[in-house]
Parts: C-alpha cells; sequence; structure tokens
C-alpha cells in the first residue's frame, strides 16, 4: 500500500459495507465538535449506505449539527434521474432529520457552469468558517480510475479552487458537471472511499499497490490525513487472492 493514512476494510457483500460506512459517519460526526460536514457522492454503491445512514435516530446520530455537501454533480436539475441530488434526496435527505437549510446542492443545472462552481466554492467556505475543510467526504471509484467529477483524461482543474467546472464528461452520462477539486478533497479531515463490484478489483489494486497519475492513485498519494476504503468482496478479489498466495 503506497500510503500509510490508508485503511482497507473488506465487506462480505455490499450490506455490510452499507453498515460499516454509516459506523464510520456516526464516530465522525459524534467526534467533531460544532457543525458536521459531510459531502455525498453520486452513483450506484451509496444507494444502501444513505439509506443505513437514515436509520441512525436522534439519540444515536447528531443529525441537528450535520451540513450536507456534494462531491460533485452532473449539470441536469434536481429532479433528473442522473442527478446525485435526486439519489440522496430520495435516499437519505428525505428520511433524515436534516435541517433543509443545511443542505447544499450544486446548482449545476445553472446554465452558467462556471458561475455555479464558484457560489458553490463560496458555499463551502462559509459553512467550515472559510476554511473549506469537509469533515467528510464520500466517494466511489469508477472502472476508469476516476472519482467525483475527476477524470484521467481531463486537465487538472485551476490551481487554488476547491470547486471547478467540468465541461464534458467522457463516461455515461455524457454531460458537463461541477465538482470538488483535487485539492478540496486532500484538505479534508477524513476521506471514505465505497468500492463496490468486480469491474473495480483491477483499479483498486492499482491504487493501493502503485502510485501513478489516475485520478483516485493521486488523491491517496496526495492525503496526509485519514483515509478509509471500504470494499466488498467482489471489488477486493484481486487483493485478497494475492494476499492468500503470498
Amino acid at each position: 500500500m503506497t500510503n500509510t493514512n490508508v485503511e482497507l476494510l473488506v465487506a462480505q457483500d455490499t450490506d455490510e459495507q452499507a453498515a460499516w460506512a454509516a459506523q464510520v459517519v456516526l464516530e465522525a460526526a459524534r467526534e467533531t465538535v460544532g457543525g458536521f460536514s459531510l459531502a455525498l457522492s453520486g452513483g450506484s454503491t451509496p444507494r444502501l449506505f444513505h439509506q443505513q445512514l437514515a436509520h441512525l435516530d436522534r439519540e444515536t446520530m447528531p443529525w441537528e449539527r450535520v451540513i450536507i455537501f456534494f462531491s460533485d454533480e452532473r449539470a441536469v436539475g434536481p429532479d433528473h434521474p442522473d442527478s446525485n441530488y435526486r439519489m440522496a434526496r430520495e435516499t437519505l435527505l428525505s428520511a433524515a432529520p436534516i435541517a433543509p437549510n443545511h443542505i447544499h446542492r450544486i446548482l449545476a443545472d445553472k446554465a452558467d457552469l462556471e458561475e455555479a462552481a464558484r457560489d458553490y466554492e463560496a458555499t463551502l467556505k462559509h459553512r467550515t468558517n472559510g476554511s473549506g475543510v469537509v469533515d467528510l467526504i464520500v466517494l466511489g471509484i469508477g472502472s476508469d480510475g476516476h472519482t467525483a467529477s475527476l477524470f484521467p483524461s481531463h486537465p487538472q482543474p485551476p490551481p487554488g479552487r476547491l470547486v471547478a467546472a467540468v465541461p464534458m464528461s467522457p463516461t455515461a452520462p455524457l454531460t458537463a458537471r461541477v465538482t470538488m477539486t483535487y485539492e478540496a478533497i486532500a484538505m479534508a479531515k477524513r476521506v471514505l472511499f465505497l468500492v463496490s463490484g468486480a469491474d473495480k478489483a483491477t483499479r483498486l489494486e492499482q491504487a493501493l499497490q502503485h502510485p501513478g497519475d489516475l485520478p483516485v492513485q493521486r488523491i491517496l498519494s496526495d492525503r496526509t490525513r485519514t483515509t478509509i476504503i471500504i470494499a466488498d468482496a467482489l471489488a477486493s478479489a484481486t487483493l485478497t487472492n494475492r494476499r492468500q498466495s503470498s
């Protein structure tokens, strides 16, 4: 493993993965004094995790202190099937007692995507007392090694930016996007990767075993704070096989 701050947990299945992920968030929230900022990701993997998280009651989870951000968003409306916000609303935000003014959607459906990125960066800084440091960012890994909306084939976001516009995605859905940058992710107090499916096994092994230029490799190399990866059995199969044969 290239980064000693990375903790890999291998779950038997996606149900166990989701339960462990909810526990990571719970522990982080209870350790944080004041507002607890949580940035959610899109895709299919977080659905079960969101549902597990939503079931935590007020006595267990300090919902009144939770502030929701998003790691990235597609340039679609909040009710569009491709919207990360819509998925989070259906699986978590409508079920958990989070104050509406604590939920910050990326307005990536605005005509001016760059303006949307700058506005979200301003909101992020405002809600984190000017620092831009998120307490916990949840991310996934694409089969091409992308994470959030940071893609291998794209130029680097402008230096110093925490949120940037992405003119077009090379993977489906082929929409423009707004994303947190490498710098924002590197600064976060904690990052939690959820990785599931056999199609992620090669990239996960690559990210953990080798430095490189893929977005997920760069993030693991850049971060000096805690990073937790919870992978299911399929996504970690190559790693498990190597450990068993070594």
